[in-house]
Protein backbone atom coordinates (compact mmCIF):
# COMPACT_ATOMS: atom_id res chain seq x y z
CA UNK A 1 0.00 0.00 0.00
CA UNK A 2 1.88 3.04 -1.30
CA UNK A 3 0.23 6.42 -1.76
CA UNK A 4 1.22 7.48 -5.34
CA UNK A 5 2.06 10.96 -4.07
CA UNK A 6 4.88 9.47 -2.02
CA UNK A 7 6.78 8.56 -5.20
CA UNK A 8 6.55 12.18 -6.34
CA UNK A 9 8.19 13.76 -3.29
CA UNK A 10 10.96 16.21 -3.99
CA UNK A 11 14.40 16.25 -2.32
CA UNK A 12 12.91 17.88 0.79
CA UNK A 13 9.59 16.70 2.26
CA UNK A 14 7.34 19.06 4.19
CA UNK A 15 5.11 18.27 7.16
CA UNK A 16 2.03 18.59 4.92
CA UNK A 17 3.47 16.12 2.41
CA UNK A 18 4.25 13.62 5.16
CA UNK A 19 0.69 13.84 6.49
CA UNK A 20 -0.83 13.58 3.00
CA UNK A 21 1.21 10.69 1.58
CA UNK A 22 3.62 9.15 4.09
CA UNK A 23 1.01 8.55 6.81
CA UNK A 24 -1.06 6.22 4.61
CA UNK A 25 1.76 4.23 3.02
CA UNK A 26 3.49 1.02 4.12
CA UNK A 27 7.27 1.43 4.28
CA UNK A 28 10.34 -0.67 5.13
CA UNK A 29 12.66 0.44 7.93
CA UNK A 30 16.01 -1.40 8.33
CA UNK A 31 17.23 -2.37 11.81
CA UNK A 32 20.69 -2.78 13.27
CA UNK A 33 22.11 -4.25 16.45
CA UNK A 34 20.39 -7.61 15.99
CA UNK A 35 21.99 -11.03 16.29
CA UNK A 36 21.83 -13.74 13.64
CA UNK A 37 18.36 -14.74 14.78
CA UNK A 38 17.02 -11.21 14.64
CA UNK A 39 16.90 -10.70 18.40
CA UNK A 40 18.14 -7.58 20.10
CA UNK A 41 17.27 -3.89 20.53
CA UNK A 42 15.15 -2.15 17.92
CA UNK A 43 17.59 0.42 16.56
CA UNK A 44 16.82 1.99 13.21
CA UNK A 45 19.61 2.31 10.65
CA UNK A 46 20.59 5.95 10.24
CA UNK A 47 22.75 8.09 7.96
CA UNK A 48 24.30 11.37 9.04
CA UNK A 49 23.15 14.35 6.97
CA UNK A 50 24.76 17.67 7.96
CA UNK A 51 25.72 15.96 11.25
CA UNK A 52 22.09 15.09 11.99
CA UNK A 53 21.08 11.38 12.02
CA UNK A 54 18.37 10.50 9.49
CA UNK A 55 16.54 7.19 9.75
CA UNK A 56 16.71 5.29 6.47
CA UNK A 57 13.32 4.28 5.06
CA UNK A 58 12.59 2.36 1.84
CA UNK A 59 9.51 1.96 -0.33
CA UNK A 60 10.73 -1.31 -1.84
CA UNK A 61 11.86 -4.38 0.12
CA UNK A 62 14.09 -5.68 -2.67
CA UNK A 63 15.95 -2.37 -2.85
CA UNK A 64 16.46 -2.39 0.92
CA UNK A 65 17.90 -5.91 0.80
CA UNK A 66 20.28 -5.00 -2.04
CA UNK A 67 21.55 -1.79 -0.44
CA UNK A 68 25.07 -2.04 1.01
CA UNK A 69 25.59 -1.50 4.74
CA UNK A 70 21.87 -1.75 5.47
CA UNK A 71 21.51 -5.46 6.16
CA UNK A 72 18.58 -7.82 5.82
CA UNK A 73 16.69 -7.12 9.07
CA UNK A 74 13.84 -4.68 8.81
CA UNK A 75 10.32 -3.88 9.96
CA UNK A 76 7.38 -3.16 7.70
CA UNK A 77 4.88 -0.63 9.03
CA UNK A 78 2.68 2.28 8.04
CA UNK A 79 4.33 5.66 7.74
CA UNK A 80 2.29 7.10 10.57
CA UNK A 81 3.17 4.14 12.79
CA UNK A 82 6.87 4.65 12.05
CA UNK A 83 6.64 8.36 12.88
CA UNK A 84 5.43 7.50 16.39
CA UNK A 85 8.55 5.32 16.84
CA UNK A 86 11.18 7.55 15.20
CA UNK A 87 13.59 8.92 17.84
CA UNK A 88 13.22 12.65 18.61
CA UNK A 89 15.81 14.85 16.95
CA UNK A 90 16.27 12.56 13.95
CA UNK A 91 15.20 13.16 10.37
CA UNK A 92 14.08 10.71 7.68
CA UNK A 93 15.85 9.71 4.47
CA UNK A 94 13.33 8.02 2.18
CA UNK A 95 14.78 6.01 -0.71
CA UNK A 96 12.51 6.16 -3.76
CA UNK A 97 14.10 4.16 -6.56
CA UNK A 98 17.26 5.99 -7.67
CA UNK A 99 16.65 9.13 -5.60
CA UNK A 100 16.03 10.17 -2.02
CA UNK A 101 13.68 12.55 -0.25
CA UNK A 102 14.56 13.86 3.20
CA UNK A 103 12.47 15.27 6.03
CA UNK A 104 14.32 17.35 8.58
CA UNK A 105 14.34 16.38 12.25
CA UNK A 106 12.14 19.36 13.09
CA UNK A 107 9.60 18.30 10.47
CA UNK A 108 9.45 14.77 11.86
CA UNK A 109 9.02 16.12 15.38
CA UNK A 110 6.22 18.40 14.15
CA UNK A 111 4.12 15.54 12.72
CA UNK A 112 4.79 12.91 15.42
CA UNK A 113 1.85 13.99 17.58
CA UNK A 114 -0.43 14.17 14.54
CA UNK A 115 0.55 10.62 13.52
CA UNK A 116 -0.24 9.31 16.99
CA UNK A 117 -3.60 11.10 16.99
CA UNK A 118 -4.55 9.69 13.57
CA UNK A 119 -3.84 6.18 14.83
CA UNK A 120 -5.85 6.80 17.99
CA UNK A 121 -8.81 8.05 15.92
CA UNK A 122 -8.69 5.03 13.61
CA UNK A 123 -8.65 2.61 16.53
CA UNK A 124 -11.54 4.49 18.17
CA UNK A 125 -13.63 4.26 14.99
CA UNK A 126 -12.95 0.56 14.50
CA UNK A 127 -15.94 -1.66 15.17
CA UNK A 128 -15.05 -5.23 16.02
CA UNK A 129 -16.68 -7.68 13.58
CA UNK A 130 -19.36 -10.02 14.84
CA UNK A 131 -17.78 -13.31 16.00
CA UNK A 132 -18.59 -16.28 13.79
CA UNK A 133 -17.78 -19.09 16.19
CA UNK A 134 -14.57 -19.97 14.33
CA UNK A 135 -12.38 -22.46 16.13
CA UNK A 136 -8.98 -23.64 14.84
CA UNK A 137 -8.32 -27.32 14.19
CA UNK A 138 -6.43 -29.47 16.68
CA UNK A 139 -2.63 -29.34 16.45
CA UNK A 140 -2.33 -32.89 15.09
CA UNK A 141 -4.87 -32.14 12.38
CA UNK A 142 -3.04 -28.88 11.67
CA UNK A 143 0.24 -30.73 11.13
CA UNK A 144 -1.42 -33.36 8.95
CA UNK A 145 -3.08 -30.63 6.86
CA UNK A 146 0.22 -28.82 6.34
CA UNK A 147 1.99 -31.95 5.12
CA UNK A 148 -0.97 -32.78 2.86
CA UNK A 149 -0.78 -29.26 1.41
CA UNK A 150 2.99 -29.53 0.86
CA UNK A 151 2.45 -32.84 -0.91
CA UNK A 152 0.03 -31.11 -3.29
CA UNK A 153 2.54 -28.27 -3.82
CA UNK A 154 5.26 -30.79 -4.66
CA UNK A 155 3.21 -33.05 -6.94
CA UNK A 156 1.74 -30.20 -8.99
CA UNK A 157 5.12 -28.47 -9.31
CA UNK A 158 6.97 -31.68 -10.22
CA UNK A 159 4.34 -32.55 -12.83
CA UNK A 160 4.99 -29.24 -14.59
CA UNK A 161 8.76 -28.99 -13.97
CA UNK A 162 10.26 -32.44 -13.28
CA UNK A 163 13.92 -31.32 -13.45
CA UNK A 164 13.79 -28.00 -11.55
CA UNK A 165 15.99 -27.93 -8.43
CA UNK A 166 15.38 -24.43 -7.08
CA UNK A 167 11.91 -23.07 -6.38
CA UNK A 168 9.82 -21.12 -3.90
CA UNK A 169 6.10 -20.57 -3.57
CA UNK A 170 4.14 -17.60 -2.20
CA UNK A 171 0.38 -17.64 -1.63
CA UNK A 172 -1.74 -14.62 -0.65
CA UNK A 173 -5.31 -14.40 0.63
CA UNK A 174 -7.72 -11.65 1.71
CA UNK A 175 -11.50 -11.96 1.69
CA UNK A 176 -12.37 -13.62 -1.63
CA UNK A 177 -9.06 -12.67 -3.24
CA UNK A 178 -6.40 -15.34 -3.69
CA UNK A 179 -3.12 -15.36 -5.58
CA UNK A 180 -0.22 -17.77 -5.83
CA UNK A 181 3.16 -17.51 -7.54
CA UNK A 182 5.91 -20.09 -7.88
CA UNK A 183 9.42 -18.90 -8.75
CA UNK A 184 11.87 -21.47 -10.11
CA UNK A 185 15.10 -21.83 -12.06
CA UNK A 186 14.74 -23.73 -15.35
CA UNK A 187 17.29 -26.00 -17.07
CA UNK A 188 18.95 -23.00 -18.72
CA UNK A 189 19.47 -21.34 -15.34
CA UNK A 190 16.81 -18.69 -16.00
CA UNK A 191 14.54 -17.66 -13.12
CA UNK A 192 10.86 -17.86 -14.06
CA UNK A 193 7.62 -16.97 -12.29
CA UNK A 194 4.32 -18.76 -12.89
CA UNK A 195 0.88 -18.93 -11.22
CA UNK A 196 0.53 -21.89 -8.89
CA UNK A 197 -1.76 -24.76 -9.86
CA UNK A 198 -5.40 -24.46 -8.83
CA UNK A 199 -5.11 -27.60 -6.69
CA UNK A 200 -2.25 -26.04 -4.70
CA UNK A 201 -4.18 -22.82 -4.13
CA UNK A 202 -7.30 -24.74 -3.04
CA UNK A 203 -5.27 -26.88 -0.63
CA UNK A 204 -3.83 -23.78 1.03
CA UNK A 205 -7.27 -22.17 1.23
CA UNK A 206 -8.60 -25.22 3.11
CA UNK A 207 -5.72 -25.03 5.56
CA UNK A 208 -6.32 -21.30 6.07
CA UNK A 209 -9.99 -21.88 6.85
CA UNK A 210 -9.08 -24.61 9.31
CA UNK A 211 -6.56 -22.43 11.18
CA UNK A 212 -8.75 -19.31 11.45
CA UNK A 213 -10.16 -18.35 14.84
CA UNK A 214 -12.44 -15.65 16.17
CA UNK A 215 -10.56 -12.65 17.61
CA UNK A 216 -7.22 -13.44 15.89
CA UNK A 217 -8.42 -13.96 12.31
CA UNK A 218 -6.55 -15.91 9.63
CA UNK A 219 -3.09 -15.71 8.10
CA UNK A 220 -2.67 -13.55 4.98
CA UNK A 221 0.15 -15.33 3.16
CA UNK A 222 2.60 -18.21 3.31
CA UNK A 223 6.04 -18.90 1.87
CA UNK A 224 7.75 -22.23 1.24
CA UNK A 225 10.96 -23.26 -0.51
CA UNK A 226 11.62 -26.41 -2.54
CA UNK A 227 14.34 -28.62 -1.06
CA UNK A 228 15.69 -31.17 -3.60
CA UNK A 229 17.59 -33.04 -0.84
CA UNK A 230 14.50 -34.31 0.97
CA UNK A 231 12.80 -37.46 -0.38
CA UNK A 232 13.68 -36.65 -3.94
CA UNK A 233 12.52 -33.08 -3.59
CA UNK A 234 9.72 -31.47 -1.62
CA UNK A 235 8.47 -28.10 -0.45
CA UNK A 236 9.42 -27.56 3.19
CA UNK A 237 7.43 -26.40 6.21
CA UNK A 238 5.99 -22.97 5.34
CA UNK A 239 6.28 -19.61 7.05
CA UNK A 240 2.92 -17.96 7.74
CA UNK A 241 2.26 -14.23 7.78
CA UNK A 242 -0.56 -13.15 10.11
CA UNK A 243 0.26 -9.46 10.47
CA UNK A 244 1.71 -7.84 7.35
CA UNK A 245 0.02 -6.69 4.16
CA UNK A 246 0.82 -9.14 1.33
CA UNK A 247 2.49 -7.94 -1.87
CA UNK A 248 -0.30 -8.23 -4.42
CA UNK A 249 0.48 -7.88 -8.11
CA UNK A 250 -1.68 -6.28 -9.23
CA UNK A 251 -2.99 -4.56 -6.10
CA UNK A 252 -6.41 -5.71 -4.90
CA UNK A 253 -9.30 -3.37 -3.98
CA UNK A 254 -9.57 -2.48 -0.30
CA UNK A 255 -13.03 -4.07 -0.11
CA UNK A 256 -11.33 -7.49 0.09
CA UNK A 257 -9.86 -6.51 3.45
CA UNK A 258 -13.25 -5.40 4.75
CA UNK A 259 -14.57 -8.80 3.61
CA UNK A 260 -11.62 -10.47 5.33
CA UNK A 261 -12.53 -8.93 8.67
CA UNK A 262 -16.12 -10.11 8.30
CA UNK A 263 -15.08 -13.63 7.32
CA UNK A 264 -12.29 -13.95 9.90
CA UNK A 265 -13.05 -11.46 12.71
CA UNK A 266 -10.20 -9.90 14.67
CA UNK A 267 -10.21 -8.09 17.99
CA UNK A 268 -8.74 -4.60 17.77
CA UNK A 269 -5.51 -5.71 19.46
CA UNK A 270 -4.90 -8.09 16.52
CA UNK A 271 -5.60 -5.49 13.82
CA UNK A 272 -2.34 -3.93 12.53
CA UNK A 273 -2.36 -0.29 11.49
CA UNK A 274 -2.23 -1.03 7.75
CA UNK A 275 -5.37 -3.17 8.04
CA UNK A 276 -7.15 -0.31 9.82
CA UNK A 277 -6.26 1.99 6.93
CA UNK A 278 -7.36 -0.51 4.31
CA UNK A 279 -10.69 -1.21 6.01
CA UNK A 280 -11.34 2.55 6.31
CA UNK A 281 -10.53 2.95 2.62
CA UNK A 282 -13.16 0.34 1.76
CA UNK A 283 -15.90 2.35 3.45
CA UNK A 284 -15.20 5.62 1.64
Amino acid sequence: MIDPRLRELGPSASADELEAAFFRSVVYVPLRGLNKRGAGPRDFVTRSVAKVPHVRVFLDEAQLRSTARVGSWFERMTGREFLTLAPPGQGIELTIGDRVSRAAAGTVDDVRASAAERIRQSRTRFTSPVPRGLSPMEFRDFQDSIFAMLAVFTSTFRAAHPTAEQASIVLRFAGTAAQGRVTFVDQEGVARVEPVADDALASAARLRTGTAADSVGAWFSLYSEFDPRQSGGTFVYPRFNWDHEPHWAPEIPAVHYADELRQHPRDLRFVPDWLLLRSEEATR
